[in-house]
């Protein structure tokens, strides 16, 4: 099947919304009657995946414990702590549609076991990998760590105690964020030692929590069943793979089942939020997509084969049930934060392979971004609408149309300034994508290679290099990579140097990839000067560059990647040999 290039990771983690008009929400925090906080802390949050909080939207700080959060509408995670007290959280949604949202919260205080038979650090310095946590030793109830070379200065570090993940120190923050009084960690950087004094905390078996009333008082229920839903949507993907057609017909009729039933549990009022779900996650799960499969087998695409898919009865349900949920969206609704735009804009990248047959099916081109581009038009929903520009922007920039490209992705600097693709840089790295046309001067660059040795891109001169943008997490990437490891073996080192630069990950895991899969060119760990110059927003990206030093091609990629290469330097060499006799 037709991969899907993956964007820059949390670029589509649009999660809260981005009105002009702000709202709020305010309550009061309470702690035990035993226990008096010095002050209370208390911040919204986007929703992401994972336990983790991006930097909040709205924060405070309470003497007392009251506090009122403004914000712009969408949906978040209300989170509160204080010192000596555990953290509580709960996905809360905020409109602005004149009801503030109140929230009581209650906070208990710290647990730890009452018996401690083991304490180990864990953090960035071992991938978080618990395996590797480093073992701290007991002095009469108070655990140390005195050897503290391995740990990165400035990051997260967290005690795992008696094999349970537990109190987390953030030196940048004073783990306000993560509630753990920083004397615990008052001498990391001073004597180079790590006390765990379990004197610190306080042993209880209550839990704190969060009471939201108003209309919305029931959407962390709404989640939960929506994560439910999202397991079972990936074990059934799961199941797809080489199912039979009859097999995923009955996925999809389950997991279409599980989102009626959510709907209704909750009497249509999420309705918005569902409905999404079933675009972003049902429109690929779609039976029509196991005849679709075979068309993209290899890398390489059968467009007959396509052509006949698009013409056929499935497709045309396909297409009608698309459309009819498109329909239903309602573009002004506070609650939809664009997730589902991308699925739909890139229905259209797949029918670009066989335009002839979508002009007899009677679509129009981009016929799936034109309806995108009208619920622009149409929407106050400002996330919404910065993500509909942004997708059909990306993939505009990925398939070097300049000008539409550069249009659309300046109007969305115009039109929503406050969009995650413009104030997270997304938007001006794909504006220099577009710089980076056939002909440019491919940026020097000098970095060190997993084993240690330098490579230097202008060390290549007088051959041509294939430059490899990847990253181990990202399945278009680990895919591509035998069609590559292929390339490298058909090419003489003399005439073609394979470099492979990767973003987002760790040594070893790199390292243990390129391993695991005898992959014979170097690779390095890609560094964001590098990534920003060449204006990566998408995995994988591939650049040719020819003996001179200039872009010859972008993006080959598949089955016959090979063939490709061949094309391009003969044609290359051609026109060499023909500047030369003139």
């Amino acid at each position: 099947m037709k991969r899907l290039y993956i964007l820059m990771p949390l670029i589509f983690i649009f999660s809260c919304g981005q009105q002009s008009e702000m709202a709020s929400v305010s309550g009061k925090i309470s702690s035990p009657a035993d226990y008096t906080a010095e002050e209370y802390y208390v911040g919204l949050y986007a929703i992401r995946t994972g336990e983790n909080l991006d930097e909040p939207t709205a924060f405070a700080i309470s003497k007392d414990g009251s506090f009122n959060l403004e914000t712009k509408p969408g949906k978040y995670v209300l989170a509160a702590w204080a010192k000596g007290l555990q953290n509580v959280r709960m996905r809360i949604l905020v409109t602005q549609n004149g009801e503030r949202s109140q929230a009581d919260i209650s906070l208990e205080k710290q647990k730890v076991p009452v018996e401690i038979s083991s304490v180990k650090v864990v953090g960035e310095f071992c991938d978080w990998n618990p395996a590797k946590a480093v073992e701290m030793k007991n002095d009469n109830g108070k655990w140390t760590l005195t050897d503290t070379k391995m740990l990165i200065e400035k990051r997260e570090y967290a005690f795992i105690v008696n094999d349970q993940k537990h109190p987390i120190y953030d030196a940048v923050v004073e783990n306000v964020e993560l509630n753990k009084n920083r004397t615990t960690f008052q001498n990391i950087y001073t004597t180079g030692a790590i006390e765990f004094n379990t004197a610190d905390f306080m042993t209880t078996e209550d839990i704190g929590s969060i009471a939201v009333t108003g209309q919305w008082s029931d959407f962390n229920d709404f989640m939960d069943e929506m994560d439910e839903f999202t397991k079972l949507y990936r074990e059934t993907r799961a199941k797809n793979k080489g199912a039979s057609i009859e097999i995923a017909t009955e996925n999809y009729n389950i997991l279409n089942k599980k989102l009626d039933e959510i709907d209704t549990k909750f009497s249509g009022k999420y309705a918005q939020l569902v409905l999404a779900a079933r675009i972003a996650r049902l429109t690929f799960m779609h039976p029509v997509l196991k005849e679709v499969e075979p068309a993209f087998a290899g890398g390489i695409t059968d467009t007959t084969l396509l052509g006949n898919v698009i013409a056929g009865a499935n497709f045309a349900e396909f297409r009608e049930t698309t459309d009819g949920l498109l329909e239903q969206i309602d573009v002004k609704s506070q609650m939809l934060d664009g997730g589902f735009v991308r699925t739909i804009a890139a229905i259209d990248d797949y029918l670009a392979e066989a335009p002839t047959a979508v002009a007899n099916a009677g679509l129009a081109t981009n016929y799936y971004s034109k309806k995108l581009l009208a619920m622009e038009e149409l929407t106050s929903n400002k996330d919404l609408g910065g993500t509909v520009l942004f997708s059909i922007g990306w993939i505009l920039t990925y398939k070097q149309k300049v000008e539409e490209a550069e249009a659309i992705l300046l109007k969305i600097k115009e039109k929503y300034p406050q969009h995650s693709s413009v104030t997270r840089g997304t938007v001006d790295r794909a504006l220099a994508s577009l710089k980076m046309t056939i002909g440019t001067v491919a940026p020097l660059f000098a970095v060190e290679t997993i084993t240690g040795d330098s490579l230097k891109l202008s060390d290549f001169r007088g051959k041509f290099v294939f430059i490899d943008f990847w990253g181990t997490w990202c399945g278009p990437c680990r895919r591509e990579i035998p069609h590559i490891i292929e390339m490298a073996h058909h090419f003489s080192p003399e005439k073609l140097q394979v470099v492979g630069l990767t973003t987002y990950d760790t040594l070893e895991k790199v390292k243990n990839y390129v391993a695991t899969n005898n992959i014979p060119y170097p690779n390095a760990l890609g560094p964001e000067a590098v990534t920003k110059a060449y204006g990566i927003t998408a995995f994988p990206t591939t650049f040719l560059i020819d003996l001179d030093g200039h872009i010859l091609a972008k993006n080959l990629s598949g089955g016959d990647l090979t063939k490709k290469i061949e094309e391009q330097i003969a044609a290359w060499e051609m026109k060499k040999n023909m500047s030369g006799r003139g």
